[in-house]
């Protein structure tokens, strides 16, 4: 079942990335416009989590398949972490709203930038996708076979908090010397 999610999830994303990656970069997208189209993507898909409630439905059955089989591994653990996470879609939607009406108006493009910064930011999205569901996996197996399920969603969040955190300085300070050194 593992495997099928892996390749879904691959499946899905690298097109989809690359697609949307391609696109903005062809059309000469705005500011405003990406963020506003990231804002009502996610807002969308946070208020329709909160709609679900607790149900394990999905379009894609490998999703379902894998919604049900954590859900009776971690109960009550598996509602929290659903709830946080279409919460925090719902604020980060709200952010991206602002950060788009800062924009409102102006023609900066989203992408002006050099290609090889665009593979490269490609790959980065597409291994973060695959490292943190390989993390995921390994914490519910490894805290399924120790029986500590309770607290495991607010514990993951903080790990997940500080490694996102740690590879934006990284993007960050690789991005500045890349546009300090003038290549």
């Amino acid at each position: 079942m593992r495997k099928r999610q892996f390749a879904a999830i691959n499946l899905m994303t690298t097109p989809v990335v690359t697609l949307s990656v391609v696109a903005v970069y062809i059309f000469n997208i705005t500011s405003f416009y990406f963020y506003l189209t990231l804002a009502i993507f996610c807002l969308f898909q946070g208020g329709y989590g909160v709609m679900k409630r607790e149900s394990t439905s999905s379009i894609i059955p490998i999703y379902e398949e894998v919604n049900q089989y954590e859900k009776s591994l971690m109960g009550e653990e598996w509602v929290k972490q659903k709830k946080v996470i279409n919460y925090w879609l719902i604020l980060f939607s709200m952010v991206l709203f602002g950060k788009s009406f800062v924009f409102y108006g102006s023609a900066a493009l989203v992408l002006d930038v050099d290609p090889s910064i665009i593979i490269a930011i490609i790959v980065m999205i597409i291994l973060m996708i695959n490292i943190g569901q390989l993390f995921h996996i390994y914490y519910i197996n490894r805290l399924i076979k120790n029986g500590k399920v309770k607290g495991f969603w607010w514990k993951q969040l903080v790990i997940a908090s500080v490694i996102g955190l740690l590879v934006a300085f990284v993007m960050m300070f690789v991005m500045i010397l890349y546009i300090t050194s003038g290549i």
